[in-house]
């Protein structure tokens, strides 16, 4: 055999001892490691412990396994209660503005009776004296607290009316006229009586008294036939027929006895009493009479 083929034979028997003895150290280096590992971790073969001895060795203490977590069950809380609803409150809207007292004219009061008031208190202490035609006839005094029953007012700021049965005219501003007012009225209305004025009578007072005089009676009972004597007024007027000669007509002088007086205050004049005749034209046969009184202040 050649040396070659000699050569390449020993090679492949060296490589394969050499594999076999690998895989012996192999085998019994994991063997070794296995009764190692054995001996190291079992701690309940004598053999095992036997060997630990021998050799040295110390016994891996185990840890002891966690215990299984025992499930904790939830803790309810209880619902809390819920809180009481906050009460309503309703508030009340304000109430609105009240409307501002509407402005009312003395006039428009003065034509408006379902505004006037049944009776008014006198508020002065006054003394009047009875006077026609510059003579006198006595006095009257009246105390604050009369009451006075209404009838009108007039343009200039003046209350008609009635004390004891007696017509008077008394201007607002000595009533309680503005008290009274308010009270009844003053939510609504605010009025303004006119200023009390002293008129002076004019230089032809006399001429101006007698033609305003003599228009009132003919628009009232068709003559102009009236006289301003000195003591007294005399109307003289048909009576409306014959068969009436005899009749009373004493109601027609109380009226134009009352019609002088309105006349001449309202020019100046100072008379607040009057009487009055009414005869036939013709015959001069008296058919009526009276007087009036009529304080003004």
């Amino acid at each position: 055999m050649p040396k070659k083929a000699n050569k390449i034979s020993e090679d492949k028997a060296e490589t394969k001892a050499l594999w076999k003895t690998t895989t012996l150290f192999i085998v019994f280096g994991s063997l070794i490691f296995a009764i190692f590992w054995w001996a190291r971790n079992d701690n309940q073969s004598e053999v095992a412990a036997k060997l630990r001895y021998l050799l040295g060795i110390e016994l891996v203490e185990k840890s002891a396994p966690e215990p299984i977590p025992v499930p904790v069950p939830p803790v309810i809380e209880p619902a809390p209660e819920p809180e009481p609803p906050e009460p309503l409150v309703f508030e009340e809207p304000e109430p609105p503005e009240p409307p501002e007292p509407e402005a009312l004219e003395w006039t428009e009061f003065k034509n408006r009776s379902s505004l006037w008031p049944r009776t008014l208190n006198i508020t002065i202490d006054q003394e009047v004296t009875l006077t026609y035609h510059g003579n006198t006839y006595g006095e009257v005094a009246f105390k604050p607290g009369q009451a006075l029953a209404v009838i009108g007012f007039s343009e200039d700021g003046y209350v008609f009316g009635r004390v004891g049965g007696n017509e008077m005219e008394v201007h607002v501003s000595a009533t309680n006229f503005e008290s009274w007012f308010e009270n009844e009225h003053g939510e609504n209305f605010v009025v303004s009586p006119p200023e009390k004025e002293i008129i002076r009578p004019a230089s032809d007072f006399e001429d101006e008294l007698i033609t305003e005089l003599r228009i009132w009676c003919l628009k009232n009972y068709k003559t102009p036939l009236i006289e301003i004597n000195e003591n007294n007024l005399v109307l003289r007027w048909h009576p409306r027929s014959r068969d009436e000669a005899d009749a009373n007509y004493s109601m027609e002088a109380l009226s134009v006895a009352r019609a002088y007086l309105r006349i001449q205050a309202k020019l100046g004049g100072s008379d607040n009493y009057a009487s009055c005749e009414i005869r036939d034209p013709d015959s001069g046969q008296l058919m009526g009479s009276n007087g009036i009184f009529i304080p003004r202040f």
